[in-house]
């Protein structure tokens, strides 16, 4: 589980699929940002969790968890991988690598 002082309001998750980067919108910058795949090497096939941040007026910054099926203990266990500052709107794993916009 997610720890309780780390409560994901404003969520999104995906599959982490094997040699594609992702791709992430910031809507408070105006800009479109990119993870190199091999960040995710160690998680192929987990669930990443992504909190966009801001909700509700009250900024937080937006953070990506991992999630995988722990059969033994019959729990998720979640890894916390990195907080951002802006307000993430949407993330994905696109097929094709996405040119990042000019500031």
């Amino acid at each position: 589980m997610v720890d309780p002082q780390e409560t994901v309001r404003r969520w999104g998750s995906s599959i982490i699929p094997n040699h594609l980067e992702l791709s992430i919108s910031d809507l408070s910058n105006n800009k479109l940002m990119k993870v190199p795949y091999d960040a995710f090497t160690n998680f192929v096939g987990q669930l990443l969790i992504t909190d966009g941040g801001d909700y509700g007026g009250a900024h937080r910054p937006a953070r990506f968890f991992v999630a995988r099926w722990d059969a033994a203990t019959t729990n998720f266990v979640t890894t916390k991988l990195l907080s951002y500052s802006g307000d993430v709107e949407h993330v994905t794993f696109p097929p094709i690598s996405l040119p990042v916009l000019p500031p």
